[in-house]
């Protein structure tokens, strides 16, 4: 039997009702019709099928065997029409799929994920996995579309666009930023407590500025989140990208340093596998948005 051709699918909607709800009084309900409008109307689906499908001996309606079969059926006619709604919106709407970004913690919170924000509202198809990891990545594995990493090149196995360097200059609590000031002004050294962030290529003498005593209390971190968090609870001061710390309430720039550049920011995509539309895409907006958000920061 083709219930798709036999059968009014207004009428079909009343069997589903009945058969999720359990009762006709609650098909009812649901449908915001009458309970006589819920019996006459499936009365309709049976003339028009040539069969029971419902079983009216009792108080409480129950459908017949046949009747459970088709209501099945029904429920999957649904779920495909939903199904090819969806993609029909979707086709309006943009691209669509899955998109999966690395970053490290503080590359997701002040530079990916705003960008991402704007896209969900652009591009409502298109689903997101971000991963927090400072690790080597290997991409040609499939396990990500896209990294956006701090360093001074990428790995020879990634292909992607410098989005522009990060600079970094010196924040703290403001009576220690202008006590400093004024050390770099006369030419002496203060003592104060010190974050060095340190990575494969930086060690603690790479930040300690030289009106900063060697002998300053120092703390060494090896993330960037740890680092602007320490800084920002008062453990000392700290070279943060500039984009990061002028945000910060607390905090205040020592504008008597020049300011550091030891890394980059790279939006990167595999080079064994050519990305997707969506994943050239969301890379081209990551990239546009980070490469502006760091010349705002100059």
């Amino acid at each position: 039997m083709d219930i798709g051709t036999e059968a009014n699918w207004n009428d079909m909607r009343f069997l589903l009702a009945l058969a999720r709800e359990g009762s006709a009084l609650k098909a009812a309900r649901v449908l915001g019709v009458s309970h006589q409008t819920v019996s006459r109307r499936l009365g309709e689906l049976e003339k028009s099928l040539g069969t029971r499908l419902v079983d009216r001996s009792g108080s409480n309606w129950r459908l017949s065997t046949v009747g459970q079969g088709i209501a099945r059926q029904a429920d999957e006619m649904e779920a495909a029409m939903r199904a090819a709604a969806q993609r029909a919106r979707t086709g309006r709407e943009g691209l669509a799929g899955r998109v999966r970004i690395t970053s490290a913690s503080a590359g997701f919170e002040w530079f990916v994920l705003p960008e991402i924000r704007d896209l969900n509202l652009e591009y409502p198809g298109i689903e997101f996995d971000f991963v927090a990891d400072n690790a080597p990545l290997d991409m040609g594995s499939g396990q990500f579309d896209i990294a956006v990493r701090f360093s001074g090149s990428p790995a020879g196995n990634l292909v992607g666009r410098n989005a522009g360097a990060v600079e970094f200059g010196l924040f703290g609590a403001p009576k220690d930023m202008v006590a400093l000031d004024e050390a770099v002004e006369k030419g002496t050294r203060i003592t104060l407590p010190f974050i060095a962030l340190l990575t494969r290529h930086l060690r603690s003498g790479d930040w300690l500025p030289d009106n900063i005593d060697p002998a300053s209390p120092l703390s060494n971190v090896s993330g960037l989140s740890t680092l602007i968090s320490a800084v920002r609870n008062g453990l000392g001061a700290g070279f943060l990208p500039v984009v990061v710390g002028r945000e910060l309430e607390g905090l205040l720039e020592c504008k008597s340093l020049k300011r550091r550049c030891p890394f980059d920011v790279w939006v990167l995509t595999s080079e064994d596998s050519r990305p997707s539309e969506r994943v050239g895409l969301v890379a081209k907006r990551l990239h546009k948005a980070i490469s502006e958000k760091l010349d705002g920061a100059t």
